[in-house]
């Protein structure tokens, strides 16, 4: 389980909340912490569904109010690898999509089809700091579009490839060697 934007396991979250509170005006992290009250996650990482489908990621995002969980079929195949995700908004509406993960890219794709595949990543043993590092990504991203992402913007195509190599840049730029070399097995695992 994770709660995007509150960023306690990332190393650059008070360095980059203090910018971009400066440069922007966002909400504070107060706001933001308040925010949470809105956030209800559906499902346990392992927890099955009643048809048998076992759940490999919940997401609750902090700044646009959503809960997503994803899901691993009872019948997956690792020939034709598809999840299937329930996104709720902060009104509670729900919207269920399946996520064909390889057709994922990257380089191009929104928020929810990236955490599918980091959800992939992990359950698969391929990378096992995938969905920590995308939250840290997408943390950074959100701060760095100003803090108040909608939940359309989530829907947005993103280059996550040019998003970790900021936040690489900038754990080099401020001597963190090892959150550097953290999000550099990231960007290495998203480069296979």
């Amino acid at each position: 389980m994770n709660i995007g934007a509150i960023g306690t396991s990332n190393y650059y979250s008070g360095y980059h909340n203090n910018r971009a509170v400066q440069r922007v005006g966002t909400k504070s992290f107060g706001d933001t912490v308040n925010n949470t009250a809105n956030i209800v996650i559906h499902g346990f990482m392992g927890e099955k569904t009643e048809a048998g489908d076992t759940v490999v990621g919940a997401w609750g995002n902090a700044v646009t109010g959503t809960s997503t969980t994803v899901y691993k079929p009872q019948n997956f195949d690792e020939n034709n690898p598809v999840y299937y995700m329930k996104i709720w908004d902060r009104d509670g509406k729900v919207t269920e999509r399946t996520v064909n993960l390889n057709e994922i890219d990257p380089q191009n794709c929104n928020s929810f089809d990236m955490y599918a595949y980091c959800c992939y990543a992990n359950d698969s043993g391929k990378s096992s700091s995938a969905m920590t590092n995308f939250m840290g990504s997408h943390a950074f991203y959100q701060g760095e579009q100003g803090g108040g992402s909608d939940y359309e913007d989530l829907f947005k195509q993103t280059d996550w490839f040019a998003v970790v190599k900021n936040i690489m840049d900038m754990q080099y730029k401020l001597g963190n060697m090892k959150g550097y070399m953290d999000y550099k097995q990231f960007w290495d695992f998203l480069h296979k």
